[in-house]
């Protein structure tokens, strides 16, 4: 029967999973924005922290905090200090916005898991006449012998936050790199498509030269979208997800990785704009096309 599994452990459970979609993409966008691309607005724009003194802002779905970040400058105010202010953003929006979601059509609409029955332990036959026309209709509080929160959490399978989470995290995190790799587009590194040489290229009405991607490239773009899928693949493999739970709550992950990035970043696949925080359009005064 298809709700009569047995009961096992979970592979990866729901707090390392929050850790991993959260601090994983975290601390791969912050170190490269801090230490490749020298750029602090990349990784402030995209992750919504960093600093060394760390300030919790409470203001989104636990278990993905967002914090506020204060960074010192030998020179006063500056791009660092002014962003402070861009709190949750990026990844936070993300994974926060996505289990938000994802909670509510839990509790609202939500299915069997595969070992419900296993969890209720019904009574069989039940001492008492069901519902409907042939009284063979039961509810849960009727049947279930065991305590009513694990029987509620039974049924509780769809979507899968796991996979919400994994493909909101890791999802955003591809975003990114593409953004910086320009994986799909004309090659190259961001630098190639900004600042000078770009901007010269751009004033003259000419483009940057494409550069063929290197497969290197493509690999780091899609190691992310890989992490997202074990991750939601386990929960097929540990029997606490149908599979299309799984594949529900990876569309929704996906769906506000995209919403988040494009509220954050001047775009998400146009390689001219899609690794220019909005923090920088608007010091720009939107003068970037």
């Amino acid at each position: 029967m298809r709700h009569s599994g047995p009961y096992l452990s979970e592979y990866i459970t729901t707090i390392v999973s929050a850790v991993v979609s959260f601090a994983v993409p975290a601390a791969c966008m912050g170190a490269v924005a801090l230490w490749r691309t020298r750029r602090f607005e990349d990784g402030n724009a995209a992750v919504g922290f960093v600093s060394f003194r760390f300030v919790p802002a409470l203001l989104t779905c636990p278990p993905y905090p967002c914090f506020a970040l204060h960074m010192g400058s030998r020179q006063g105010k500056n791009a660092w200090t002014r962003l402070t202010q861009e709190q949750l953003i990026g990844l936070g929006y993300a994974l926060a916005t996505s289990t938000l979601f994802n909670s509510l059509l839990k509790i609202f609409i939500g299915s069997l898991r595969p070992h419900f029955l296993t969890i209720c332990n019904p009574v069989n036959p039940p001492p008492f006449p069901g519902r409907g026309l042939m009284r063979t209709w039961y509810t849960p509080g009727q049947v279930c012998t065991r305590p009513a929160g694990k029987v509620k959490e039974a049924q509780m399978s769809f979507p899968s936050g796991h996979a919400s989470a994994a493909f909101a995290g890791f999802g955003f995190l591809a975003l990114w790199i593409n953004a910086r790799w320009k994986v799909l587009a004309d090659g190259g590194r961001f630098r190639d498509h900004d600042g000078t040489r770009a901007s010269a290229a751009l004033a003259s009405g000419g483009e940057v030269m494409p550069q063929r991607v290197h497969h290197w490239k493509f690999v780091l773009f899609v190691t992310p979208l890989c992490i997202a899928f074990l991750i939601a693949g386990s929960k097929v493999r540990d029997g606490w997800h149908h599979p299309v739970d799984v594949v529900f709550g990876a569309l929704v992950g996906t769906l506000f990785a995209h919403w988040a990035y494009r509220m954050v970043y001047r775009s998400v696949y146009d390689w001219r704009t899609n690794h220019i925080p909005m923090v920088e359009a608007r010091e720009e005064g939107g003068k970037i096309e």
